[in-house]
């Protein structure tokens, strides 16, 4: 960021120099240590009016936020516009409050000396009132020496900041930067202040995501809709109070609301040309910090399923609108005749109660059925009675109970081959270390300890992969339980005729719809539902459900107020369904 803080003049003064002044700061701290813009200026001014008492001002250039160790002087566009203005002899005298403003490497101080002596013009460090481009060798040499010590502070510095940070970490505490919509951090007490409220928003961010299957697109616009208002740390100038789907994404993200801070989110690098580059690590590469000056919030295990499922969408590329439409049946229509998919199509005519006409219609223009256009309301409403002859309530029950009893079967079976693999992978790490100790002790020689480590932990890496798969196997088999578990309840209430028209009904019509059927056929005037089953497809990724009905109805609680954000991590604890909680494996209970 470049300002002058005074009018730009090109009026050669009575004694004829002209004076310019260089300023720059390379962040917020130093403007509130007193060594900012301001302060640059005025201990400039001073040496200017004694030094020079007949000179006149006429340019300043400034920089703001500019770190002269991470940005090369090439990149800088106040420097460059002031050599540049040298060369083309506008002004005669250039001061700067100390050298190290206008560079910090000395190769590039050398650099901006030779140029401007080149040109006749003088660059003096009011701090000093030392002339730094034109001196004796004796002086030039002081002058390096300076220009590398004050580059090897800069190393140290920085050194020391990521020393300090890194033991801070260690220790669990803040290292600093912003903390995320939510949180706050108090200095005086050193400590993380939660924002009851904005947490609340951010569980409701999450249900959304979660449990209504939203993209952060339609979160976002709901949230605004809303009247929320957007803030994250500290309040920066221009900073928007909307939400988008960018910070809706960098909040879904972010694992602070389960008890952990993030580090090593970024990577600094130099692209092509030298210019410095910060780009965001896969969440993968995070690095998760432990820290008493946070609580769980929301369990770990969900923040890995908001992961997961953001992957899968990516992958997947799932349309951020396909849960939005009004079609209850769109994509899953197909025509009996040629097989295409039926594209959702209004016929642009209205009926006499201004109702426009809407219809499933075949794309394929040879196609010569007599079926080729299907009402939208006629044939959705024979699909959804379908369904309720083909799942009663009572049937619904009963496939519940049933799916529950063989899950429950086969976590017992699960559960007792894990610790059968737990118990052999301990005996293996309990072998290798026995082989340290002879090798160690000088009973075993180096070439035998090597072959026998090597050889155990290929059996250790197959007994892993073994229980991973286990684990794997588990949770699919618990979320293949979950979205029956919401299909079911969704198909009761369409029985039941309590879902109505609403977009939220359509919404949960929609998902039951997509998670049961593959694809609808009309033939001879007969609907024919094709299940997911017969298909032998598979339920989208995005429509899995991410958390059981007791984890929903709590997070629902708290988000309306009646429960106080305090009391969910013992109620999320006590919470079925936990899948990435324990170290070894998921634990479901169902009563």
């Amino acid at each position: 960021m470049s300002s002058n803080l005074l009018p730009n003049k090109s009026t050669v003064t009575i004694d004829g120099i002209r004076v310019v002044i260089y300023l720059r700061v390379s962040s917020d701290e130093q403007v509130k240590s007193g060594l900012g813009l301001e302060g640059q200026l005025h201990e400039c001014k001073l040496f200017i009016a004694k030094k020079f008492p007949n000179a006149e001002i006429i340019i300043v250039y400034s920089e703001d936020g500019v770190s002269a160790a991470k940005v090369p002087m090439e990149f800088r566009p106040e420097l460059v516009r002031m050599l540049g203005d040298a060369i083309k002899a506008k002004f005669d005298v250039i001061v700067t409050f100390k050298q190290d403003r206008l560079a910090r490497k000395v190769e590039e101080s050398e650099s901006i000396y030779n140029r401007t002596e080149l040109v006749g013009v003088e660059v003096w460090e009011a701090s000093s009132e030392t002339r730094l481009n034109k001196a004796t060798p004796q002086e030039k040499f002081k002058r390096q020496i300076l220009a590398s010590v004050a580059e090897m502070e800069v190393e140290n510095t920085r050194d020391r900041i990521k020393a300090t940070k890194a033991g801070q970490r260690a220790k669990g505490n803040f290292a600093g930067g912003d903390l995320p919509y939510g949180f706050l951090w108090d200095s005086d007490n050193s400590k993380i202040i939660e924002v009851e409220e904005e947490i609340r928003v951010w569980l409701q961010i999450i249900h959304k995501f979660l449990n209504e299957n939203k993209g952060t697109i339609v979160i976002a616009r709901e949230l605004n809709e809303s009247g929320i208002s957007y803030s994250s740390g500290k309040k920066r100038d221009g900073r928007s109070d909307k939400w988008s789907k960018d910070n809706v994404l960098l909040l879904l993200k972010n694992p602070t609301i389960c008890g952990k801070l993030p580090n090593g989110v970024v990577e600094r690098y130099k692209d092509a040309d030298g210019r410095p580059r910060v780009r965001r690590k896969p969440v993968r590469e995070w690095t998760l910090q432990e820290t008493p000056l946070l609580r769980e919030i929301v369990p770990l295990d969900v923040w890995h399923t908001i992961i997961d499922r953001l992957e899968s969408k990516r992958v997947a590329k799932v349309p951020p609108k396909q849960m939005a439409t009004s079609w209850l049946l769109s994509g899953m229509v197909k025509c009996a005749h040629c097989g295409s998919v039926m594209l959702a199509r209004d016929s642009g005519k209205k009926t006499v109660a201004g109702k426009v006409h809407r219809y499933y219609r075949c794309p394929n223009s040879d196609c010569s059925s007599i079926l080729r256009s299907l009402r939208k309301d006629d044939l959705e409403n024979l699909v959804l009675s379908e369904l309720q002859e083909m799942f009663t309530t009572v049937d619904s029950r009963e496939v519940a109970e049933i799916a529950l009893r063989h899950l429950q079967a086969f976590h017992d079976t699960v559960d007792s081959d894990i610790d059968t693999l737990d118990a052999e992978i301990e005996s293996l790490h309990s072998k290798m270390q026995t082989f340290l100790t002879d090798y160690t002790n000088g009973d075993l020689s180096a070439k035998a300890y090597n072959m026998a480590v090597e050889s155990i932990e290929k059996i250790l890496e197959e007994k892993v992969d073994q229980r991973d798969a286990k684990v794997a196997a588990h949770d699919a088999k618990v979320k293949q339980t979950m979205n029956l578990e919401v299909t079911m309840e969704t198909l009761q209430l369409l029985t039941q005729g309590v879902l109505m028209d609403d977009a939220i009904s359509v919404h949960r019509k929609r998902a039951a719809v997509l998670q049961l059927i593959d694809h609808v056929v009309v033939e001879n005037g007969e609907v024919r539902i094709v299940t997911r089953g017969e298909a032998g497809s598979e339920i989208p990724t995005h429509l899995e459900r991410a958390m059981d009905r007791q984890m929903e109805d709590i997070m629902k609680e708290v988000m309306a107020g009646k429960l106080e954000v305090s009391a969910t991590s013992v109620m999320w604890g006590n919470s079925a369904l936990r899948s990435h909680a324990s170290p070894l494996r998921s634990f479901c209970h169902f009563g």
